[in-house]
């Protein structure tokens, strides 16, 4: 259907028709004509869904306009979800060239943690076979509970100056939802890439960063 039709403007069309509450909304944000869906095998087993989303940052500037400034402070970056235990795939969230792109893994029809373990692609799904089939879709705990592991890697840069680039130290983190809370711990925090020379320029964006990540939250309430 419209949905997966691969045409753009069809799409878009389709969404301002069917959520037109939510399309409004959207579209100060994103090009919803120009929005991408596409769905790609992730393992023997499953789906990945593939959804892109080319930002209006003009637009956005009107409305949000701390929001928009947050988003350009990034050249990359990357929130990758996965399973805290056998490291299985869930989800991407790419940010990069003002669009970002968001996957998801589906199987049968439900959200699932890919095939893979450690990393690794296994063959024919194995390690989710007998006694694990069940792990395979993302669900609640018999207790309530929900817990992912949350990978960030991202380059970063100050606005408005003519500096290079910094990536900064890729970051692990657990995240752990139950009823009425979510908990939140740092796991692993990786070396910084960043030459010695570009130490102060990236505590440099990361303090503008956090200022705009503070006005966002602001300006969102």
């Amino acid at each position: 259907g419209w949905l997966v039709s691969g045409n753009p403007a069809k799409l878009g069309a389709a969404l301002k028709t069917t959520f037109p509450n939510t399309a409004a909304l959207s579209e100060l944000f994103v090009k919803l004509d120009e929005i991408g869906i596409k769905v790609e095998p992730a393992d023997k087993a499953s789906k990945r869904l593939i959804i892109d989303l080319p930002f209006d940052l003009e637009r956005m500037k009107q409305h949000y306009e701390s929001v928009a400034t947050l988003l350009q402070h990034f050249d990359y970056l990357t929130v990758t979800v996965r399973h805290p235990e056998t490291k299985a795939l869930f989800s991407t969230l790419t940010l990069q060239q003002e669009k970002a792109t968001v996957s998801f893994v589906f199987a049968d029809g439900q959200p699932a943690w890919s095939a893979t373990c450690n990393g690794e692609w296994a063959e024919d799904g194995a390690e989710w076979e007998g006694e694990t089939a069940n792990q395979r879709l993302l669900a609640w705990s018999a207790g309530g509970t929900f817990a992912a592991d949350v990978e960030l890697e991202g380059q970063a840069r100050l606005l408005g100056l003519s500096m290079p680039a910094v990536w900064f130290p890729s970051m692990t983190w657990h995240v752990r939802i139950e009823p009425g809370s979510v908990h939140v711990t740092c796991l692993k925090v990786g070396d910084s890439p960043a030459a010695a020379r570009d130490i102060d320029s990236l505590e440099s964006v990361l303090v503008n960063i956090g200022s705009a990540a503070r006005a966002a939250l602001e300006g969102a309430g």
